[in-house]
């Protein structure tokens, strides 16, 4: 099963050495989050792609202390490598630090007091918001692949990302396939260089669903990125993707490579003028498109990496938005033909189920697994008024079922016992990772308007247990902090600070593409893309998500 929710190993640069100009390279410093004596070297290759090296602090030191007088055995990197070892170097994650000096000496609640914390946050009930549920799914598709690394091999059988200078959001994990040995399912559909895999033995009369392309023999998903596979809504939300992918370079008749730029940026508008606007204040929205970020690469500097504050605490908001039941999973489709489409309730257990760690049947989806998304955004549907599907607000009560996830979806993360408890995780690694507080970051910004913590929880009983502590109250963990932003606000739209962090954080990744959309719109914000799709508003200014449900699964 791949490694999602924080697997695997978190560097961010290395305070102590910027960055240097060595043997006519820049060379990039960073430390681990896991060991603080580990550190990583970034070293371009022949070909400009980064490749790790991996060292530690006194080995660093003397390299450094070689390039300075040109030491004559300096050969590359050679003298500078540890023992890292392929499958090793394929779980480093790199991450910006919005905050500098981020330092293990900031004060943080101890682990009873963030047990405590998070065993109050999980939550029986069932709540819905007025976002549809759609964009809790895209929400965590934008969250991988902002932080997707996309690996390959150089002449030398070293590891490179050609991702890891520029966070950009470019949607490479839609297109193309792993490589795999054995024989890939029979029923592969390859279309405009993106591929699907087509669900079996669906009744006539019945649309045809999709699923994402698996390996026959296990399951497994051949994806670009297998963290698609996490969970069924995400793998479902990949699959309408690629179908929109396929139906816009079939439309437009356009190369593959033309096909592939403007879904990047169909999507890209999505991300900007629906999905965004759905969660960020107007007036921090519109601050940040007419007069820039102020925190996130503020200079507009060619490299950027998403800042660990968003990935590792203010950007899984998303997990609140978790619903206990989403029900009915999926509409028969045509209407009138409900026998043969079983309307099925899908609990969290069943999104997890449903993918190679889960206990997906025969290694392909059943069809009526397979989502068609149109009662999961804003469509009028004839017949099905009172089918629509929303996502739970963004709030501190987090849905019961992500504190008891089993291990086997989730083998990387270590944890006691057969389960773990998603809200305790998060906040110990905010807290391991010393991340600064939702007060820290909002006196970073220069925010006045800073929420009371104290006043919440002391106004809800569910906290009473942790309402006291001072060090919760003044030195609130960021997630927590973001949540409890939200549920204070009145429009059910993020707080002050983690709308900053937010809106700056997914405008420097548009920025960071330079054949994104940011590079071609015009000072009335309205988009000019060469294919445009018959869905789209003719003044250009917004595409939705429903626009896309719709290319793809028609318009009723």
């Amino acid at each position: 099963m791949v490694e999602t929710h924080g697997g695997g190993f978190h560097y961010v640069p290395d305070q102590k050495q910027p960055p240097q100009k060595i043997e006519n390279t820049s060379w990039r410093f960073f430390e681990s989050l896991e060991d603080r004596g580990n550190k990583l070297a970034l070293v371009p290759d022949k070909d400009g792609h980064p490749a790790p090296r991996l060292t530690t602090f006194d080995k660093l030191q003397k390299f450094l202390e070689q390039c300075k007088c040109n030491h004559p055995d300096l050969l590359s990197a050679g003298n500078l490598a540890d023992t890292f070892s392929q499958a090793d170097s394929e779980r480093i994650n790199y991450y910006s630090c919005l905050i500098p000096g981020n330092t293990s000496d900031r004060e943080q609640p101890d682990e009873e007091t963030l047990k405590a914390l998070a065993e109050a946050m999980l939550d029986d009930s069932d709540p819905a918001s007025e976002l549809p549920a759609a964009y809790t799914y895209f929400g965590q598709f934008l969250a991988h692949d902002l932080t997707h690394m996309k690996k390959q091999e150089n002449g030398d059988n070293e590891t490179v990302w050609v991702n890891a200078s520029n966070h950009a959001l470019t949607f490479e994990s839609l297109f193309g396939t792993l490589h795999s040995e054995g024989q890939s399912s029979a029923n592969w559909i390859n279309e405009a260089g993106a591929c699907l895999g087509q669900n079996t033995n669906i009744p006539t009369q019945i649309e045809p669903t999709f699923d994402l392309p698996r390996d026959i023999r296990n399951g497994q998903p051949r994806c670009v990125d297998p963290r698609a596979d996490s969970n069924l809504a995400l793998a479902q939300m990949h699959v309408l993707l690629v179908r929109f992918h396929q139906k816009l370079a079939k439309i437009s008749e356009a190369t593959e490579q033309d096909a592939k730029l403007e879904t990047k940026r169909h999507i890209q508008a999505v991300v900007l003028t629906d999905y965004l606007p759905r969660l960020i204040p107007s007036d921090i929205y519109k601050s940040v498109l007419a007069e820039g970020r102020r925190v996130v690469a503020p200079d507009d500097a060619a490299e950027f990496l998403v800042p660990l504050e968003f990935a590792a605490a203010v950007f899984r908001f998303g997990h609140s938005m978790v619903r206990k039941v989403y029900s009915p999973w999926g509409l028969s489709w045509p209407i009138g033909a409900p026998d043969q489409y079983p309307e099925e309730s899908a609990s969290l257990g069943t999104l997890l189920n449903y993918t190679s760690g889960g206990l997906i049947n025969k290694n392909h989806l059943q069809f009526h697994w397979g989502q068609f998304w149109r009662h999961w955004v804003d469509m009028k549907l004839v017949g099905k008024e009172n089918s629509h599907i929303f996502a739970a607000p963004i709030s501190t009560r987090i849905n019961s079922d992500l504190g008891k996830i089993p291990r086997t979806n989730f083998p990387h993360i270590e944890t006691d016992g057969e389960t773990f408890n998603l809200p305790l995780q998060t906040l110990l690694r905010g807290s391991k990772f010393s991340l600064p507080s939702g007060q820290e970051v909002a006196e970073f910004f220069g925010e006045k308007q800073t929420l009371d913590v104290k006043a919440f929880l002391d106004k809800d009983p569910r906290f009473a247990e942790v309402a006291s502590s001072s060090i919760l109250n003044e030195h609130t963990p960021l997630w927590f902090y973001t949540l409890a932003e939200a549920e204070a606000s009145p429009e059910g739209k993020l707080g002050p600070v983690a709308a900053r962090v937010v809106m700056e954080t997914f405008h420097a990744a548009l920025d960071a593409d330079h054949e994104g959309i940011l590079r071609f719109m015009d000072n009335n914000a309205n988009l000019d893309f060469k294919i445009r799709i018959p869905t789209q508003s003719k003044s250009n200014a917004r595409i939705t998500l429903t626009d896309i449900v719709k290319l793809v699964y028609g318009r009723k």
